[in-house]
């Protein structure tokens, strides 16, 4: 009787062990699944480039063809080589369907050899004062299809290569850290508003530009802010 109890339980056990490597087989085929909550209906899902980003309603998001880059970063403006870029451009932006040509929000993609940059280091080279990252912003994140740099370009604050100076740009939006800047510019005369946020990748890092004729930033910043809220980055995960 004893012996036959004791079979039964070893059947038991290994019934639950063949079913939980099922579980983890099955998982690791079809990916972790993903269950959060979205502040957006509308959602891109930019599988190439590893990131998602709700946006609302009554705005479009542009895209380049099968999920390409909308414009491709290789040079900088003054047509002099980054060589340190090897996979860098314009994935999405978005604008108000009301306003278009007044509003826009932008969604870089760039791969860096240098994995264990941080945001900070990023930081520096965009705002053009480190030789290690030589990104500078207004010199290689254009959307200008002639890639000339945005007129009259002022950065609203000063960054310095100091740990405290750094530290006074981070903000968290989504349980991510950006270092954010602000920046002024003209477009045809007209003055125009800019943010600019970097946060880093897993290959890279993301840069996302708020933009806004100067008369229309007060009216458009508290939406783009919120997609900001709705801005995740992807792994090998799929949806529920």
């Amino acid at each position: 009787m004893n012996s036959k109890k004791l079979t039964v339980r070893i059947l038991l056990c290994l019934l639950a062990l063949v079913t939980m490597f099922a579980v983890v087989g099955c998982s690791e085929e079809e990916g972790n699944p993903i269950t959060e909550t979205y502040l957006y209906e509308k959602q891109l899902d930019s599988v190439r480039y590893y990131f998602e980003q709700g946006y609302p309603d009554d705005w479009t998001v542009k895209q380049g063809t099968d999920g390409n880059y909308i414009k491709k970063i290789e040079q900088y403006a003054d047509g002099s080589k980054n060589q340190y870029i090897t996979d860098c451009g314009l994935v999405a932006q978005f604008s108000p369907n009301s306003n278009p040509d007044k509003v826009k929000y932008s969604v870089y993609s760039l791969k860096y050899p240098f994995m264990r940059a941080t945001g900070g280091d990023f930081l520096l080279g965009l705002v053009g004062i480190s030789k290690d990252y030589p990104l500078e912003f207004n010199n290689l994140f254009i959307e200008d299809e002639e890639n000339q740099p945005r007129d009259a370009f002022v950065w609203s604050t000063t960054v310095e290569d100091t740990p405290e100076s750094i530290k006074a740009t981070s903000v968290y939006y989504n349980k991510m850290t950006f270092q954010k800047v602000g920046y002024t510019f003209t477009v045809d005369g007209v003055d125009w508003k800019g943010m600019m946020l970097v946060t880093v990748a897993k290959e890279g890092f993301y840069v996302i530009t708020l933009e806004t004729a100067a008369d229309a930033w007060d009216a458009n910043y508290a939406e783009m802010e919120k997609m900001l809220q709705d801005f995740r980055m992807r792994g090998w995960e799929t949806k529920e």
